[in-house]
């Protein structure tokens, strides 16, 4: 289900199967991940798309387990916007995508944020407390806590909606369209400066403004 939905905002990509491990315990996810078993509890990371392959910590690992059809999603969004868009695509970007089409195999709108999200938001803003996306970097499992983390998700999937949803044309198409600004070898900056028809110094100070009347 999710790759039909995907293939439809990025494109196909043609090419051996796409690997899927599944690992017993988050301890073993640490191991082949580069990533700390302390990094990976401290900010929640149960996967990663690395290495060419899609890897997450089987739910069983967890007390309550964890949406594991969406997480599956999310790391093939990762998958995707590597593919069509090289290694020039920003963590926060990559991580806005991932984060606004992982519902895509039920058919949820990347346009839409959950109850989670906005409330995460609201109390950043009320605190004046906010991720910055050069904080994003090289890793959101790399933040100081899974508070911090689940904040920066929220943060690029607000900003994601909005670039977005500027044109009207579709999340689809204008998702597509920006993978493909960074394959022809612009950087974030003017990326979304295209995409968002602002001037490249202003994108961000619009989207704040935005956040800030959440």
């Amino acid at each position: 289900a999710a790759l039909p939905a995907l293939e439809a905002a990025f494109g196909a990509v043609k090419g051996p199967p796409i690997a899927l491990h599944v690992y017993a315990r988050a301890d073993d996810l640490a191991r082949v991940s580069g990533l700390t078993v302390e990094q990976i509890r401290t900010s929640g990371t149960i996967a990663l798309c690395k290495y060419n392959r899609v890897m997450l910590t089987s739910p069983a690992d967890l007390v309550f387990g964890y949406p594991w059809a969406d997480t599956v999603n999310h790391e093939l969004v990762h998958w995707f916007v590597q593919k069509r868009g090289g290694a020039g695509v920003p963590v926060w970007l990559h991580e806005g995508l991932a984060r606004a089409f992982e519902g895509a195999w039920r058919q949820e709108s990347p346009l839409e944020l959950d109850h989670e999200e906005r409330a995460a938001l609201t109390a950043a803003r009320k605190s004046k407390k906010f991720i910055t996306l050069q904080q994003m970097s090289p890793s959101l499992a790399l933040l100081p806590s899974q508070t911090d983390a689940q904040l920066a998700y929220a943060e690029v999937h607000h900003l994601l909606a909005w670039a977005l949803g500027r044109s009207g044309k579709g999340a689809n198409a204008e998702a597509g369209r920006l993978v493909s600004l960074f394959a022809g070898g612009l950087d974030d900056n003017a990326a979304l400066a295209q995409l968002t028809g602002l001037p490249t110094g202003q994108w961000q100070a619009q989207w704040r403004r935005e956040l800030a009347q959440l």
